[in-house]
């Protein structure tokens, strides 16, 4: 059956998504790009959802840095910075488009895209945080 080979217990009577798998990760981490939990805020950027500010609030500043960095990373922007290419080539989810760079990345955000890094960078400028791409 399908959930001995992700991992679970064949008597696991729990829901799927909050069952484990062998390595720890969440069943909802086994998909096809490896995304957070849609719930979470990373999640709800990685899957092209509105984030609210409530959300948000509260976040440090290399928390709001990353966020607005993924909603770019999603699309597969290139990253020229040492720090942003380092953080994202990391993870399982980015794979990098040599198409999408600083000259091309506004024609691939989404209108919900673009509000949530203006969202996340009025945060970021309230904070006082150092901006940096």
């Amino acid at each position: 059956p399908q959930e001995l080979r992700r991992g679970a217990a064949a008597n696991d009577r729990r829901p799927r998504s909050q069952r484990r798998t062998e390595d720890g990760a969440s069943w909802r981490y086994r998909g096809r790009r490896q995304l957070p939990p849609g719930r979470s805020v990373e999640g709800r950027i990685l899957r092209g959802r509105r984030v609210s500010r409530a959300a948000l609030w509260g976040r440090s500043c290399s928390e709001l840095w990353y966020l607005r960095n993924a909603i770019y990373a999603r699309h597969g922007y290139r990253f020229v910075t040492p720090e942003a290419a380092a953080a994202f080539g990391a993870e399982p989810w980015y794979t990098e488009d040599a198409q999408v760079s600083e000259a091309t990345a506004e024609a691939y955000l989404s209108l919900r895209d673009e509000r949530n890094a203006l969202r996340i960078l009025e945060l970021e400028r309230q904070a006082g945080c150092g901006l940096s791409p």
